[in-house]
């Protein structure tokens, strides 16, 4: 189906990947695919510009579906406030995939891994499962959703399907009800818990000396949540005893560590170098100083590149919140201590 502009389309939709089900959403600075919560960071308006053309406009947060730092090849997909240039123009095409009219670049799963958290793209066209995504607007009752349909002038290829949200199955555990000013939904994690107490016998204090060998989990001290290296980003999530939270220190001289994760056995670095704001992820270990770290007395954990600190993106301590690379200033986001086990 084609999206046509002779009718302005100010209805919310969700725009949901068929392959894995999962949903776009713009909670954080890039927009990544989660599951389905009812979220206004989930919802999505089209706002008609010319030759059939739209800005797509998040609810949540009232900003434009933009291409960050111009329409370049790999360049993160954002929200960002609306200014109508081209990395802000998308066709919404027949075939399922949402264009840019630069370079014929379109939406795109990163690497085409389904797993919530990850980041879109724009990556030029191969029409493949992972840059296709339907625009399905919210509807409880299912004989309203034809006529809704045919009143945003959608051009059909083939037969209307109906559709009812709650119905419809994923192969996924439905989340609880959207809750204003709820962390995102994560599969299994426990109850989000604001001002989460450290675990008993951890003290907030100076981190013990380390030993060689041991296994620490790097907590954030305001929080109690643990850096967590699950997925690609590093994130914030409850203690769960995962390798995945467990870290080996690994001298390399000058006071400085790589910190190696025990679950994939790659080691903290700075995406794409040392740059403020940049995520923080795991990867192959290379020896280079944005993989290079310093633990210090102040509870920062400080890059050997450069006076960038480990940090709680936006300040915001929730679960499956990212860490980034950010400029010191020792604020409770970036006060983090390391407990051995």
């Amino acid at each position: 189906m084609s999206y046509s502009c002779k009718t302005q389309h100010q209805k919310p939709v969700i725009i949901r990947n068929p392959k894995s089900g999962f949903v776009l959403d713009a909670c954080e600075y890039h927009v990544k695919i989660q599951h389905y919560s009812g979220s206004p960071s989930q919802k999505w308006t089209l706002q008609c510009l010319n030759q059939g053309k739209f800005m797509i406009i998040n609810v949540g947060n009232g900003k434009a579906l933009d291409i960050d730092n111009g329409a370049k090849i790999c360049a993160k997909l954002i929200t960002f406030h609306k200014h109508g240039k081209t990395n802000q123009q998308w066709y919404v095409n027949a075939d399922g995939t949402l264009q840019c009219p630069v370079d014929n670049l379109v939406l795109d799963i990163v690497n085409g891994k389904y797993y919530p958290g990850n980041n879109i793209i724009a990556f030029p066209k191969h029409g493949r499962e992972n840059q296709k995504f339907q625009l399905q607007p919210e509807y409880t009752n299912i004989d309203d959703t034809a006529s809704n349909l045919t009143k945003l002038t959608i051009t059909h290829t083939t037969k209307v399907r109906r559709f009812r949200e709650k119905s419809m199955s994923y192969g996924f555990q439905p989340p609880p009800p959207y809750q204003p000013g709820a962390p995102p939904y994560q599969p299994g994690a426990p109850p989000y818990q604001p001002g989460a107490t450290l675990q008993s016998g951890f003290p907030s204090g100076a981190p013990p000396p380390y030993q060689g060998g041991q296994c620490a989990v790097i907590r954030n001290t305001p929080s109690g949540l643990c850096l967590d290296a699950t997925e690609y980003e590093v994130k914030l999530q409850h203690y769960t005893g995962s390798p995945a939270q467990q870290w080996i220190l690994e001298p390399v001289g000058g006071d400085r560590y790589v910190l190696r994760n025990k679950g994939n056995g790659a080691v903290l670095d700075i995406e794409g170098g040392p740059d403020c704001g940049a995520n923080l992820i795991t990867y192959e270990s290379h020896g280079g100083p944005n993989q290079q770290w310093f633990v210090n007395p102040d509870h920062t954990i400080t890059s050997g590149a450069a006076n960038l600190a480990v940090d709680v993106c936006d300040g915001q301590c929730f679960p499956g919140n990212i860490l980034i690379a950010y400029d010191r200033h020792g604020g409770p986001n970036q006060q983090f201590h390391l407990e051995y086990h």
